[in-house]
């Protein structure tokens, strides 16, 4: 997956195609990119049979909400947030937070990182208990 976080959709999308062209098929939009949600509807647009668009940098529940009505079909947060993850459209929709139990994630109610956040481990998958 590459993540493309930049000044904007109009840098954004050219490179994000770049990227896909070289063979990755997974982007993430950072919602912290200045108009973020327009990068990603361009991209749903123009990538959709070559690539997986989503959306990182996803802290609350609105921040779900709006990444998915653009088109993002993951999400990307930076921790843990139940808020989110209990969304009723994100339940459709992949959720890899960067901590991989709640714990930590309580450990933030505003849901936005900071000292907790533990971008090293990998999603849950198979093998790994909850």
């Amino acid at each position: 997956m590459a993540i493309v976080r930049t000044r904007g959709p109009e840098l954004a999308v050219p490179l994000a195609e770049a990227i896909v062209s070289g063979g990755i098929s997974s982007i993430e939009v950072a919602l912290t990119t200045p108009r973020a949600l327009e990068a990603i509807a361009e991209l749903v647009s123009r990538l959709a049979d070559r690539a997986l668009v989503g959306a990182g940098t996803v802290r609350n529940a609105s921040d779900a909400e709006s990444a998915i009505a653009a088109g993002a079909r993951f999400l990307v947060s930076p921790d843990f947030n139940e808020k989110v993850a209990r969304q009723g459209s994100v339940v459709s929709h992949s959720l890899y937070p960067g901590s991989a139990d709640a714990e930590r994630g309580r450990s933030d109610p505003g849901g936005g990182g900071g000292a907790d956040q533990d971008l090293s481990r990998s999603p849950p998958g198979p093998g790994i208990s909850s």
